[in-house]
């Protein structure tokens, strides 16, 4: 089972475009696979984050239980609620 902090973290920010980008990576035998992929982009005084999985197989699984933990780690990083659109789903 992975977690956040299990993951191999890469950023890209292009601050032309208002983006930045943070790729979260298992590494396992054969290289690192991506398991997340958060993209944050600035809209006026707000910043939308879309999140992608990545992995294959039971590995797919775990993007889908470190997006979950993302939003909470994404709040206490703001300091303010994040909305989640749409909502979570337990």
């Amino acid at each position: 089972m992975l977690e956040p902090g299990d993951l191999v973290y890469q950023s890209v920010v292009r601050a032309d475009e208002q983006r930045a980008t943070v790729t979260g990576a298992a590494t396992l035998t054969s290289g690192p696979m991506p398991i997340i992929d958060l993209t944050f982009r600035q809209q006026g005084s707000l910043v939308r984050v879309e999140s992608r999985w990545g992995g294959a197989g039971g590995i797919r699984r775990g993007g889908e239980r470190i997006d979950r933990r993302v939003w909470l780690i994404l709040e206490r990083c703001a300091k303010a609620s994040v909305a989640v659109d749409p909502p979570l789903v337990d």
